[in-house]
This record gives structure tokens, sequence and C-alpha cells, in this order.
């Protein structure tokens, strides 16, 4: 196996725990106006079309403005700076919910979406069962056909392309190409 395996995983803003992500906003400031308006905002009912009020328990408002950054503080404190303490050798890549980790071998790619599964899962999360997947980077040196070779994470299509004549794993978009792995 390669330095360039890797497994997205997703949840949604939907599932976020209220009292988490307050303890979570909570490490970065004290103001109890900010913290206040933060937690009404969480709180605040949503709207049916029929004009039912519907009450919300977990989950940040889906199209609210601060939905992406209240969901990266707290994967930033439940995701991040764990992968970074308890796998310091694994690099990886998180864009709002999606996330590659570069996996040296199969193994450790099972073995580390195990221990990640069971992270997310103490901070009442999932990784989201269609989505997630361990991709093998298959380029002149590694030949293995029996893993999937195509990741679409991150926003970006991960797979061979061919640069200044070698083959490497890399986003296949029309955007800037990005090596997955070192």
């Amino acid at each position: 196996m390669s330095p360039r395996q890797g497994h997205p995983h997703q949840w949604s803003f939907d599932n976020l725990d209220h009292a988490l992500l307050m303890r979570a906003v909570g490490r970065y400031t004290q103001c109890r106006w900010i913290l206040l308006y933060v937690k009404r905002w969480l709180e605040a009912p949503a709207q049916r079309e029929d004009g039912t009020l519907v009450p919300r328990t977990k989950g940040t408002p889906q199209g609210g403005v601060a939905s992406p950054l209240l969901a990266n503080i707290f994967l930033h404190l439940a995701f991040d700076d764990w992968m970074c303490k308890t796998h310091p050798g694994v690099p990886f890549e998180r864009y709002a919910d999606d996330i590659v980790a570069h996996c040296k071998t199969e193994e450790q790619a099972k073995q580390l979406l195990e221990r990640i599964q069971r992270r997310l899962e103490l901070c009442r999360l999932e990784v989201h069962p269609q989505k997630t997947k361990i991709v093998y980077c298959k380029d002149s040196d590694r030949r293995r056909t029996d893993i999937p070779q195509v990741l679409d994470a991150i926003s970006q299509d991960f797979g061979l392309v061919s640069v200044r004549g070698r083959s490497t794993c890399r986003s296949t978009s029309s955007a800037e190409c990005r090596a997955v792995g070192g």
C-alpha cells in the first residue's frame, strides 16, 4: 500500500449536539453575550411551510450563516486536535465535514477508520456509511486493482493523473491539482 491511501468521513451539521457545541464555543470565548446568542440561535425552532414551529434539539440551522463556522469550531476540537494528538504520523485534510486521512497500508487505514468511528461516537457523531471508504492511489509503482481508486471528497475528485510524465494520485477536478498524500 502507499502513503496515499485515504478515506473520507462525512456527517451532517444537523447532528451536532448542542451541549458539546456550546462547550466547544466556550473554549474560544467566555463572553456571556456571545454564548447567549449562539445558544438562542441554535435552539430557535424551525418553521415549516404550513407555519408550525418544530423545536430544534440538535444541529445547526440549515443554510444558517454561522453553521459552517460553528461546525468548524466543533470539528477542530473534536477531530483535528484529536488526530494531531493520537495519530501525529497520519497526515489528513478536513474541509468542512469532509476528511481525507493518508495511510501507508490498508491495515493502517482500517484501524484508523475504526478509531475515528469510536472517536466520533464519543462526540455523538458518526461516519456516513455510503460516503466512507478506503481508496488506493495507484501509480506506476503501485498496481493493485481490487480496491476503489477514485475518491470524491473535499469537493474534489481524487484519482490517478499524470504530472510531468509521472503518474500520481491527485485531484482530478478542473480546479488546481493538489497531491493527496506526501
